[in-house]
């Protein structure tokens, strides 16, 4: 699979990552989930005997599984699932630094869901679809877990419970139910807006690959920061400036870049955190530059989500 239908960075091939959860349950919670999480994260309706506020639903062959509250009138957070890139190190720091990919959930419900391409939605979920969501990950079933695995792309925390994400065979309806909540909350979410963080990617020449492409279409840097200028790190492909903060118009002039750019090339997520190209042209010379955005989310602190304090 090639990074981009258009262009890709030089530096290195996509993998993409098979989802799997390592999580250990019981021989009970492992037939529970055969016969009750059937819909997969698709509608987010009612699942077969689970209506309203019910705390047990249908378990197929186990019987009656009991469903924990996720939303239980904290302002804690409840759940937070991370995706980890396999590559980190290929791609801009900004796309990785909180996961590849990002869902959290508090004792209110309130969502927030951050998606491969740096997009960050906020909302409330309602409270059958919190129902819901418990008993499609299972919530209150994990047994335990190692700290660590081969393979490991990732991690889910429910209270007190972590589950580490790897290609084990355990508890997988997560790897089938993930995708269609990461989809329900950028839809039924809004756009956090505020500022954004970003990562430049220093491109060598020749280091843009474009498949039927023009490099007179890709646009320029459009701030008044001198790219030249940032500490880029020689040790890395592409040389990569530590991430920079934008807010007010700076920060929508580079969702724009973003999203035109994931546009134009029919970025996948995967691709997307290598970044979108950019032309910058300083004393006559041109130069070519691989550019990441992140919409900040709220808590974060530069860069850093400290989970246990806010669990």
């Amino acid at each position: 699979m090639q990074v981009a239908s258009r262009w890709r960075v030089s530096s290195g091939g996509l993998v993409l990552t098979v989802l799997a959860v390592s999580c250990q349950t019981t021989e009970k919670d492992n037939d529970a989930a055969a016969g009750g999480a059937g819909t997969a994260g698709a509608a987010h309706g009612e699942v077969s005997g689970l209506s309203g506020g019910s705390s047990r639903a249908d378990g197929g062959a186990g019987g009656a599984e009991t469903i924990p509250v996720l939303c239980d009138g904290t302002d804690r957070f409840r759940f937070a699932l991370r995706e980890l890139p396999n590559e980190p190190s290929i791609r801009l720091a900004v796309m990785t630094e909180l996961g590849l990919e990002l869902i959290i959930v508090d004792g209110n419900c309130n969502f927030w869901v951050k998606d491969g391409y740096g997009h960050v939605s906020a909302g409330v979920m309602p409270s059958e679809d919190s129902a819901q969501f418990a008993h499609e990950f299972m919530l209150g079933a994990w047994g335990p877990s190692p700290e660590s695995c081969m393979g490991s792309w990732g991690s889910m925390r429910f209270d007190d419970a972590v589950c580490v994400l790897c290609d084990t065979p355990v508890a997988r309806n997560a790897s089938e139910v993930y995708g269609g909540w990461m989809a329900y909350m950028l839809t039924n979410g809004e756009p956090v807006g505020g500022p954004v963080r970003y990562s430049v990617g220093q491109e060598p020449s020749g280091g843009w690959v474009f498949l039927d492409g023009d490099i007179n279409d890709v646009p320029f840097w459009p701030l008044s920061t001198d790219l030249l200028a940032l500490p880029f790190d020689p040790n890395r492909v592409p040389s990569e400036a530590p991430p920079q903060v934008a807010s007010g118009e700076d920060a929508a002039r580079l969702r724009q870049l973003r999203d035109d750019g994931v546009a134009a090339y029919l970025l996948e997520p995967l691709s997307a955190a290598y970044g979108v190209p950019v032309r910058y042209e300083s004393g006559g010379e041109e130069y070519h530059f691989s550019l990441a955005v992140r919409d900040v989310l709220p808590f974060e602190e530069n860069g850093v989500l400290n989970l246990d304090e806010l669990f």
